[in-house]
């Protein structure tokens, strides 16, 4: 699966893809991805969603939103079973990603790839920069600046 926040929010599973949901449920896995990997408290979450009208009452909307994106980030995850994408972690959620499951890592790795290149051979570490230039499709998380 991979994850493009270099743009507009995107899932991609098996070359397509993925139907993420409603704004709100869009914006809960684009702030679990500014940090990969990453314990996020459910109240962070519901305050970033939120904001001054954050409160208790949007803990079930939130559970709705987290059940969604499992749904559709894992589809054929069966009902009660661990999830293994968008995990639960106390106090919160995390997004388990691999090192280049996410097109903002993969970007920085290849920077930094270039970067080692260019003294030994700038050809070679244009091509790496330039593969690192085609992974941006926008402005990052587009959709909720």
């Amino acid at each position: 699966m991979e994850f493009q926040i270099l743009g507009k929010l995107d899932v991609v599973r098996d070359g397509c893809s993925v139907e993420l949901g409603p704004f709100r449920q869009r914006a809960v896995l684009a702030l679990l991805l500014t940090d990969p990997n990453s314990v996020f408290s459910t109240d962070r979450i519901i305050d970033a969603l939120w904001g001054d009208d954050a409160g208790s009452r949007h803990q079930n909307a939130l559970w709705v939103y987290i059940s969604g994106l499992r749904k559709v980030l894992e589809p054929e995850r069966r009902s009660r079973k661990d999830a293994s994408v968008l995990v639960t972690r106390a106090p919160g959620y995390l997004i388990e990603t691999g090192p280049d499951d996410v097109d903002a890592q993969r970007f920085e790795r290849l920077v930094g790839e270039g970067r080692a290149l260019m003294q030994s051979d700038p050809g070679a570490a244009s091509v790496v920069f330039g593969e690192a230039l085609a992974l941006w499709r926008g402005r990052a998380f587009e959709e909720f600046a």
